[in-house]
């Protein structure tokens, strides 16, 4: 049968196009006599022949009837909705795709900038360059014009991942075919024609250098130009958006560190000499600042005491050798707020977080209302022998060990454990053994 609404023809109760009940057709006759049949209309009037003698407008509602009921159907002409909605989502999403071609079109065809230039001296002015096109693809060599060079590496139109590179002197950057180059406030050259920085009085300045090209493999001391900031030492395998981070220090002081050859060694809010030209230490009262130090040859081998700045944990580091390797690392302590180290010669201590002194410059820790901070405690010295109450911290499990040298060795370990959700536990210490607590505070037992 074919529905009186929308003209869709099926033998289902209703139009699967547009829900219409469908004709129940009362009489009997060839196919031709029921294409033809117009059902009564619902008020027992005369038939619909058309929208146009109902005075139908497309969008009004009409009361139909079924087996189970009166109840009103919208009768409307067009597609199904969910057609339309699934259209009205394909619109939405070329509108947002065309948004962002219109952006990265902006982006890659910036008016900002303006074409670069090759220079009589052979270098290449600040501006916009496409890699193949304007210049030849490979590793060039940056250089500011006054305290900032910037470069912005854009990848291929739907591909690779956008760059930047930021250096206040210069620096090295790798252009790979179809990119597009933005350099600003500097200029450029091949590396091969790059010229060689030169250290001035023996020390060269903040920048990215190329080791075996423009300073030897070999150790080198550094030193913070930044007050109130800190030097920082990264080393790189190659430029470019596949280059590999090998390793990264800081210092708001001195460092110690031997680059490899043929990687990328970029020192920022720092200068640095070679280590033989290494400046001594200065300490104040006996205090050394945060830093890197050679055990043996600036600071005597013995135990230290360390304290923190500004009540926060403080580190102290042995190493091997200043390559900055992972395997270079011997020994490893960390304090809150203070604690006893030990030192052998021929290695290097690195502190962080504090300053630190021999052990017989440590002060006497005063406890407040009888309450001792956590921290590394000298028993007979700092605190006297007996036993103490540990109590832990608001939010955490406190924990403690007594050990009977300054070294991180099991070995010296006398005893170790954690509050464990009890509101305090009893610890007994003697004479010349050291109380290592932390996430707490403690008293003496009553």
């Amino acid at each position: 049968m074919k529905c009186p609404n929308c003209g869709w023809e099926g033998d289902t109760n209703f139009c699967e196009n547009c829900g219409t009940p469908m004709p129940k057709s009362q009489h009997t006759g060839d196919s031709s006599e029921t294409d033809d049949w117009n059902p009564p209309s619902p008020s027992g009037a005369a038939p619909w022949n058309s929208a146009e003698e109902q005075n139908w407008d497309g969008t009004s509602f009409q009361q139909f009837s079924s087996d189970e009921g009166e109840y009103p159907v919208e009768r409307a002409s067009g597609l199904p909705v969910q057609v339309k909605i699934i259209l009205a989502i394909l619109v939405v999403i070329f509108f947002i795709i065309g948004g962002v071609f219109v952006v990265t079109l902006a982006q890659h065809n910036s008016m900002d900038d303006p074409k670069g230039e090759r220079l009589s001296d052979g270098w290449l002015s600040s501006g916009s360059y496409e890699v193949g096109k304007d210049l030849e693809p490979g590793l060039y060599f940056v250089e500011a014009d006054e305290d900032w060079v910037s470069a912005d590496i854009n990848g291929s139109f739907w591909g690779s991942d956008d760059q930047y590179e930021g250096f206040d002197t210069f620096g090295y950057i790798l252009l790979e075919e179809d990119t597009e180059l933005i350099l600003r406030g500097g200029r450029m050259i091949e590396a091969d024609n790059a010229p060689v920085p030169e250290a001035d009085d023996g020390w060269y300045g903040p920048g990215m250098y190329l080791v075996g090209r423009d300073i030897p493999a070999e150790e080198y001391f550094f030193l913070c130009q930044e007050e109130g900031g800190n030097l920082s030492i990264s080393t790189y395998d190659s430029c470019g958006p596949e280059a590999e981070l090998l390793s990264a220090a800081s210092s708001d002081s001195r460092y110690f560190f031997t680059p490899t050859e043929d990687t990328f060694i970029h020192v920022r809010w720092g200068i640095f000499t070679t280590a033989d030209q290494a400046l001594p230490p200065e300490p104040v009262n006996g205090w050394y600042p945060a830093g890197m130090y050679r055990i043996g040859e600036e600071i005597p081998e013995g135990i230290y005491y360390c304290r923190s700045d500004e009540n926060r944990t403080v580190f102290a580091d042995t190493l091997s050798d200043s390559n900055g390797s992972s395997e270079s690392w011997l020994d490893s302590w960390f304090f809150d707020n203070f604690g006893y180290f030990a030192l052998e010669e021929g290695a290097y201590l690195e502190v962080s977080g504090g300053e630190f002194a021999a052990a017989e410059n440590a002060p006497i820790p005063q406890p407040v209302n009888g309450v001792y901070t956590a921290g590394m405690y000298l028993v007979g010295r700092d605190i006297p022998a007996g036993s103490y109450q540990l109590i832990p911290d608001e939010d955490f499990d406190a924990y403690y060990e007594i050990l009977d040298a300054p070294s991180t060795d099991y070995e010296h370990q006398l005893d170790s454990g954690w509050t464990d959700g009890e509101e305090q536990i009893i610890i007994t210490v003697e004479d010349g053994t050291y109380l290592n607590v932390s996430y707490g505070t403690f008293q003496a037992a009553s």
